[in-house]
């Protein structure tokens, strides 16, 4: 049944970003909030489709510092393509520093990412639900869902994703009141290193 697709990739679209919110979660209240700074651009090839690669795409390259037993080391890492940033431009990263070359998370660059998982997520669901709406009503009493009509179920489903944004956001205050005086003590870390060497 077509409209299952659509529901089945909805669903992991919706996973998707509840798996990115939970991670970026994670890493701002474990982590350490620094800055990465543009250091090059990488010019990368395009998807490739019938008539060959698309073209050049422009990768920003980030490189930021971290402490490892006591030393100031650096990390490069990339950035989403076709970003509007020039070489030297600063934006500010959290990363985890257990392992920071994989757990980092660039709050300003990453913030839409999740939020487009979101929004196709849900746009898929609702396509798949309404082509088979006729179907999948009979099995909304598992869900606790009361016996409606399709427009009322939209509804519902508008409210749900609203409560998703709400919820999102109301996790990325606390996060960054939760932060803020973590953030003065790296600081502070870093002005001790500077001043020592």
């Amino acid at each position: 049944m077509a409209s299952s697709i659509f529901v089945i990739i909805g669903l992991f679209l919706i996973l998707g970003f509840l798996y990115i919110l939970i991670r970026n979660g994670k890493i701002k209240r474990n982590g350490i909030l620094t800055t990465a700074k543009v250091v090059s651009i990488s010019l990368e090839k395009g998807s490739e489709n019938e008539e060959g690669f698309s073209g050049v795409i422009k990768v920003p390259v980030y490189s930021f510092e971290y402490y490892k037993n006591g030393n100031l080391q650096s990390h490069r890492i990339k950035g989403r393509s076709n970003s509007k940033v020039e070489i030297g431009d600063v934006t500010p990263v959290y990363y985890n520093p257990k392992n920071p070359p994989k757990d980092y998370y660039l709050p300003k660059k990453d913030f839409f990412i999740k939020y487009v998982f979101l929004v196709i997520g849900f746009g898929f669901f609702a396509i798949g639900i309404s082509k088979g709406f006729d179907f999948y009503s009979n099995y909304f009493y598992v869900f606790g869902i009361p016996n409606i009509d399709k427009e009322g179920f939209f509804i519902r489903l508008f409210f749900v994703f609203l409560g998703f944004i709400l919820w999102s956001s109301i996790t990325r205050i606390i996060n960054n009141l939760i932060f803020k005086k973590k953030n003065k003590a790296v600081d502070l870390q870093h002005k001790n290193y500077k001043e020592s060497i």
